[in-house]
């Protein structure tokens, strides 16, 4: 316990890191307060300009409606059409108002999701540099001498980063989602009832998520020795590994992207259209859409996170260090 709080007091005391984990939460807050403001309710002067609007679309849209009636034959240019086929154009003045109520349904989906993904980039990038940080500097070494046990060491920086990460996201997500939901009620916005264990639900696989890439980012600094080198590896490992699915000779390709096995994490499973799939000529109810659970995308990233774990460990045990 004591060497971890030695590394949670020099996770904190890290410069670097702290501006990038100030910076992510500054980014998620400004993503979460320009939702709220853009969802703010209509004015009286708005509801009343876009009234006059759809009465203006109504209006133009009549004349249409009775020439069409008057001869449905020329206007639709085909002979035997019913004067049934003629509709009047109906308008709802909420099409034309500037902006739409807060959903936090879609929130989940939208914003939420960003900020799962912002911050568990965010916590790669910062578990790469806080081992970098150690081999550019030659304080592994130093560090080394009075705690000689290797796998201890690797651990306790292991968990600082992994804590001091994920306490960082987990303040953050919490303040998104209090303000969306003490927006909604001061506003009288009601919402579906599993809404709150879905939120929740998500909140935990993003804190996960973004426990898994720091932890992921310092092993493979640890491994690497280099913070530019993990962060040029992690690089082409998500686009190239992307481009590399796409070209797969086989059936359900996109299976193996990363970012697909990100997202059925995150959403508890996702639908995702594939070419690669084959339908036979005659197969009409044949659909080039399959389903990746999220069974699938928690395997494929612990598998990942394992072998970087396990690779960065016994060769951090084995290996000279200057």
């Amino acid at each position: 316990m004591r060497l971890l709080r030695v590394e949670l007091h020099r996770f904190r005391a890290r410069r670097a890191v702290a501006l990038m984990l100030l910076g992510v939460t500054l980014l998620v807050a400004w993503m979460t307060i320009d939702t709220v403001w853009s969802t703010r309710s209509v004015s009286e002067t708005e509801i009343a300009a876009a009234k006059e609007q759809a009465e203006q679309e109504v209006e133009s849209y009549k004349a249409e409606y009775d020439r069409c009636v008057a001869d449905p034959e020329a206007y639709f240019g085909s002979p035997d059409i019913p004067v049934s086929e003629c509709q009047l154009f109906e308008s709802d003045y909420t099409w034309y108002l500037t902006r739409a109520p807060l959903s936090i349904e879609q929130e989940v989906d939208d914003t939420g999701k960003a900020a799962v993904i912002f911050l568990a980039g965010i916590a790669i990038i910062v578990g790469a540099t806080f081992a970098g940080a150690d081999w550019t500097t030659g304080s592994m070494g130093n560090q080394l001498l009075f705690r000689p046990r290797r796998l201890q060491v690797w651990a306790a920086k292991a968990a600082a980063v992994a804590l001091g990460a994920t306490a960082v996201a987990a303040v953050v997500i919490a303040a998104q989602w209090a303000t969306y939901f003490v927006t909604a009620d001061v506003r009288g916005l009601g919402h579906s009832p599993g809404l709150v264990q879905e939120v929740v639900e998500t909140g935990l696989r993003g804190l996960a998520l973004v426990a898994g890439g720091a932890v992921g980012g310092f092993a493979l600094s640890m491994l690497l020795r280099s913070t530019v080198g993990t962060l040029a590896l992690v690089f082409f490992y998500s686009v190239g590994g992307e481009a590399l699915v796409a070209v797969l000779p086989i059936d359900q390709a996109s299976r193996w992207s990363p970012a697909n096995n990100v997202f059925a994490w995150l959403d508890n499973g996702i639908e995702i259209y594939d070419e690669s799939i084959v339908c036979q000529p005659r197969d009409m109810d044949c659909m080039q859409m399959f389903t990746l659970s999220l069974t699938h995308g928690a395997v494929y990233l612990a598998a990942l996170l394992a072998l970087v774990v396990v690779a960065s460990a016994l060769l951090f045990r084995r290996r000279d260090v200057p």
